[in-house]
């Protein structure tokens, strides 16, 4: 990590403070920290210990593919983290999958959805990522949330420069809901977003040890 790096983190967080103390000190206010992240095809690592290309060929060791079928999609993760905790447990954590030609899944896939319950929603006939208009759907929908919780708090929005963040319709839509928007400058949200630094790593490494023990416990190895 360069220290120009670091020198540009401490400038935006000296920053950060300058814009709270001189704008939100005397008033209740939530930071609320947004980031999208894929959870679908999240592979097994293949690294460590394998036998050679000539073991395999030679005991005919062939690594099986997975077959494709109507569970696996590409499916997004729209999580949330804020600095109230009493707060977080009410926060949508959006999950979008993504199924062509907006064909539903399956039956046990809605009923695992269902089961599922608060914070976890699922948004369908998306593409499976984030648009102008599903940004906007989630601004309205953390609105409403929030000033239920306290309708005096201000919100203020910490997010990426993905360019659906950067959007005019979806900036004019948050300033209409009264949310404030912060950018993260772009090479810093490694060290910046909260999402990136110390939840969506770990997420993922949960996801990976699942499928992996669900590999283990089938006949075949296939998930």
């Amino acid at each position: 990590m360069s220290l120009t790096t670091l020198m540009q983190a401490r400038t935006y967080l000296e920053w950060l403070r300058w814009v709270i103390l001189e704008t939100l000190l005397e008033r209740p206010h939530v930071f609320v920290n947004m980031d999208e992240t894929t959870i679908s095809h999240v592979c097994s690592s293949t690294q460590g210990y394998v036998p050679s290309k000539r073991v395999q060929r030679d005991q005919n060791m062939v690594r099986r593919r997975r077959k494709p079928d109507r569970h696996d999609v590409r499916t997004c993760l729209l999580g949330v983290v804020c600095n109230v905790p009493a707060l977080q447990q009410f926060l949508p954590q959006v999950i979008l999958p993504s199924y062509r030609k907006h064909i539903r899944p399956p039956a046990e896939v809605l009923s695992a959805y269902q089961n599922t319950g608060a914070p976890l929603e699922y948004w369908h006939d998306t593409n499976g990522w984030t648009s102008s208009a599903t940004i906007k759907k989630w601004l309205t929908r953390l609105r409403s949330i929030v000033t239920s919780f306290d309708d005096k708090m201000w919100i203020v929005l910490i997010w990426d420069c993905a360019p659906v963040h950067l959007n005019e319709q979806v900036l004019s839509h948050a300033r209409r809901l009264g949310i404030l928007v912060l950018f993260v400058p772009a090479g810093l949200t490694h060290l910046l977003q909260v999402l990136d630094v110390y939840i969506y790593a770990s997420l993922k490494r949960r996801i990976r040890e699942h499928m992996l023990g669900f590999q283990r416990r089938s006949h075949d190895g296939l998930l």
